[in-house]
């Protein structure tokens, strides 16, 4: 019984840490994020893939567009801008 309160107590700590690890940011930034990304995936900046991984982490508890983030950073890391700007229209779209 003692190693299922020590899972518990494990898990329960595991829980507060990926909830303080959990970025919080403004509309304005997140909108400032969105329009910078959509510039730097017209221009084939590079800089795109690493600006998608950094909106994956900020919007992971938003479950209504992972499925968007997740088709916008492949497709950054591809190097398929054109597809990674689709996905972000409609990433932007639903939020």
């Amino acid at each position: 019984m003692s190693e299922l309160s020590d899972i518990h107590r494990l898990l329960a700590t595991l829980l507060e840490e990926r909830a303080a690890t959990l970025l919080v940011v403004s509309t304005e930034e997140l909108n400032q994020k969105l329009t910078q990304l959509k510039r730097y995936l017209k221009a084939g900046n590079l800089k795109a893939i690493d600006m998608a991984q950094g909106l994956k982490d900020i919007l992971q508890g938003n479950g209504s567009v992972q499925e968007e983030l997740k088709m916008m950073s492949d497709a950054a890391e591809a190097l398929d801008f054109e597809a990674a700007i689709v996905q972000l229209t409609s990433l932007t779209e639903k939020l």
